[in-house]
């Protein structure tokens, strides 16, 4: 009786975790979305200069920099004071599609000012960048309707234009 019980407890257990585990399909507000790669690029020109109070980037040791400009189109987001989070990004074995995870608190950020950013603090790897005023409400970069992923080289600067609608 007792070895049957613990069998019906395993099994339920298990049901519980693999129902838990799933990967959303809803790119706003979640923590791991599953994604095809986006394969080209298209530049998106600076409306205004750079601001002043952007100082040179400097890249640290065995790091990789990252500097653009975003578009920001979303009018509820033009007062707000808007983060880019850079979320590591993994591959599956075919290479066209991938996860990442959204945590802000270990994950690399900076602010945007006047759609500008830049850091020098980026480990190298796939990233996805996913920008918002709160990391519950930030959407993932996107390129003809699919998430774009980019690659942070070590002593090397990313340059990123693109748009937020």
């Amino acid at each position: 009786m007792k070895s049957s019980w613990r069998i019906i407890c395993i099994a339920l257990l298990a049901a519980l975790l693999f129902s838990a585990c799933g990967i959303k399909d809803t790119p706003i507000g979640v923590s791991a979305v599953a994604t095809p790669i986006a394969k080209s690029t298209s530049p998106i020109p600076s409306p205004s200069p750079v601001p002043s109070t952007i100082s040179p980037l400097t890249i640290e040791p065995n790091m990789g920099g990252v500097k653009g400009y975003l578009n920001i189109r979303k009018a509820e987001w033009k007062t707000e004071r808007l983060i880019i989070f850079f979320c590591p990004f993994t591959p599956d074995t075919s290479g066209e599609n991938g996860v990442y995870i959204l945590e802000p608190s270990i994950h690399p950020n900076t602010t945007l000012e006047g759609g500008y950013f830049q850091t020098g603090e980026i480990p190298p790897g796939k990233y996805v960048l996913v920008v918002g005023p709160m990391p519950e409400t930030a959407v993932p970069l996107l390129e003809n309707g699919q998430i774009k992923v980019f690659e942070v080289l070590a002593g090397q600067v990313l340059q990123i234009e693109s748009e937020i609608y």
